[in-house]
This record gives structure tokens, sequence and C-alpha cells, in this order.
């Protein structure tokens, strides 16, 4: 029976995958079994949407009702066909991390929960240049703007946004003197000297 044309209401179906013991009401209902050709579709679909990993598609085909057989086949199928590698998925979020501007510790982080090693050669390969104290300084001038307050609770704030963002207690507070500093120099500059009087 397709559910599509099920007579029975929706809230009373199983989903799609799982299964369906008692789920009618039955006690004999059959769990609903998942071709290989399914799974291969629904993976598929998920690496159509965005870049995963190996390890979020094992998760997802699990929660789709798959075996770990069809799980390993479809991935080894996808990976042949050069539609899923962690090396390009790990470019492509170390990147998007950078963009977004997150400190190194933070794009570690990301890297541990997409089941990627925290050190991972791309986050080398892509932030060898990188200054991050100089990326945190701006950072800090696009969220608060260049006239950063002196005061202590608004300084303890200023470090704990760039924490929170996975900058280093070191970097935050060498960015947050920095973008200090060069308000102090706007200021000297903007009086003059005593040849401009």
């Amino acid at each position: 029976m397709s559910r599509a044309f099920s007579k029975k209401p929706a809230s009373k179906r199983p989903a799609f995958g799982q299964a369906a013991f008692g789920a009618w009401g039955d006690d004999e209902a059959e769990p609903v079994v998942i071709t290989s050709q399914q799974v291969w579709n629904k993976a598929l679909s998920l690496q159509g949407r965005r870049e995963h990993s190996r390890v979020e598609l094992t998760q997802k085909l699990k929660l789709f009702g798959a075996s770990a057989d069809q799980i390993e086949e479809a991935l080894v199928r996808l990976a042949e066909y050069s539609l899923q590698s962690d090396d390009r998925f790990a470019e492509s979020l170390v990147r998007s991390q950078l963009l977004r501007g997150r400190g190194q510790r933070a794009i570690k982080q990301v890297l541990q929960q997409r089941g990627l090693d925290a050190e991972h050669p791309a986050l080398a390969e892509q932030t060898v240049d990188t200054d991050w104290t100089l990326k945190a300084q701006e950072l800090l001038q696009r969220r608060f703007g260049v006239n950063l307050s002196r005061e202590a609770k608004e300084k303890a704030r200023y470090i704990r946004f760039l924490q929170y963002r996975g900058f280093s207690m070191g970097q935050a507070i060498a960015a947050m003197q920095a973008g200090l500093a060069a308000k102090a120099d706007d200021e000297t500059s903007w009086l003059g000297t005593d040849e401009d009087l």
C-alpha cells in the first residue's frame, strides 16, 4: 500500500523507513523494508542538497532505516562517482567558517561535530597565512564599530564575544588592545598638530 493513497490519517501512518510495529493498532504489523535502491536514492538526495561528511551520511541513512551493509554500499558508490569526499567537505566547511568570522577553536569544534579530525589538513592549508589577531580585530570592529569603550565592563564584553566566536584569550585581548589603540590614534590625529594651529 502506498503512503499517498493510504486511508489512514497521517498521524496513524508510520514514517517512511521506520519500523511500523503496532503503528495502526495491528499486533502483527510488519516493518517497512528498505531496498538498496531506496538507500542509494536517499544518499543522492542528501548529497545533492549540500556536501556531507561520511559520518553525517551514515547517521542520516540510519535514521532512514537502512542497514549497515546498505549504507556502506551506498557510501562506496558515492565515493566511486566522486560525489562524496571528506576532504572536499572539510575544505568547504573551513572556508564557510572563515567567512563567518570564526576563530580557529570554533572551526576545529565544528570539524569534530561533523565527524572529521579537528586537525584536518584543510584547516592548516586555508589558514597558513592567517593572522588570527587581525581577524579578531576586524570582527570586533564589524560588530562594535571603531569607537570601542574603555570601561572594564565593555572590555569584558568584547573579550567574551571573541571567545564565543572561537578566538583564544590571548587573541581576544590583543585584538581589543589593538582596537583601543587605533581609536586613540584616531583621536590624536583629529586634534591635529601644532603646525595646523
